[in-house]
């Protein structure tokens, strides 16, 4: 029963690293999610000012398709003019004329607000274009340099898990299946020393007889308190 608790105590320490080394390797994942989620955002940024960009150039080339529409009519209604024959007809007509003449004016000013905004925007959208690759060759490298150091993290978990197959196959499967019947209720850790009479795993006293048969190895014994596996360890003042 000695070497089984021993294996059964190197398991657990076995395990307890895996579970150290892929919170690291966690860590490690969760940083590049970050850093490329802050990518991701500056890059949406990035495409929301080019959307607003070409949406002014699209009303500015809306509006002079308009004033170019409204000075053809111009056009064409000066062309009649010759051709009226009354002068209310006439004065409706030289009406119309300048109503477009006016409309085209204000028009007129409004692109050129369109136009002081497209170079502005324009401005903008150049510096943030270059800010945008400032930052993802920054990101680049960053999650290079994060990997990098990830490498040997992989390495000694790999090498773990073959430790803990290694050392699980000298498990009775008897006993493996309480190990894991009790992880599985109360969790880590599953087997606890006891020195002197204090169980590790709850800080409670366990019954004198009890620690005269953890002494003798000569059965499998759980903590009365905390139900997990014990075993006895010589305390510095034994």
């Amino acid at each position: 029963m000695k070497a089984q608790i021993e294996t059964l105590v190197r398991l657990q320490q076995v395990e307890t690293e895996i579970g150290q080394v892929q919170a690291a390797l966690d860590e490690v994942a969760d940083k590049i999610r970050i850093r490329e989620e802050e990518l991701q955002q500056q890059e949406e940024g990035f495409a929301k000012e080019s959307e607003s960009l070409e949406a002014l150039k699209k009303q500015y080339r809306d509006m002079d398709r308009d004033l170019k529409n409204d000075q053809d009519s111009i056009q064409k209604s000066r062309s009649r003019l010759n051709t009226i024959k009354t002068n209310k007809e006439y004065q409706a007509l030289l009406r119309g004329i300048d109503d477009l003449k006016k409309k085209n004016s204000q028009m007129e000013d409004e692109m050129l607000g369109f136009l002081d905004q497209i170079e502005e925007a324009e401005k903008q959208i150049a510096a943030s274009k270059e800010e945008l690759e400032k930052e993802r060759r920054k990101t680049a490298r960053e999650i290079k340099e994060i990997r990098k150091g990830n490498t040997e993290g992989i390495a000694k978990l790999q090498e773990l898990k073959k430790r803990k197959e290694s050392v699980s196959v000298q498990v009775p499967p008897d006993l493996m299946e309480k190990f894991m019947m009790i992880r599985k209720r109360f969790g880590n850790p599953v087997i606890v020393p006891v020195r002197g009479i204090v169980c590790e795993g709850c800080n409670m006293n366990i019954p004198p007889q009890m620690r005269n048969e953890l002494k003798r190895y000569e059965s499998l014994k759980f903590c009365p308190f905390c139900n997990r596996i014990i075993y006895w360890v010589q305390s510095e003042k034994e």
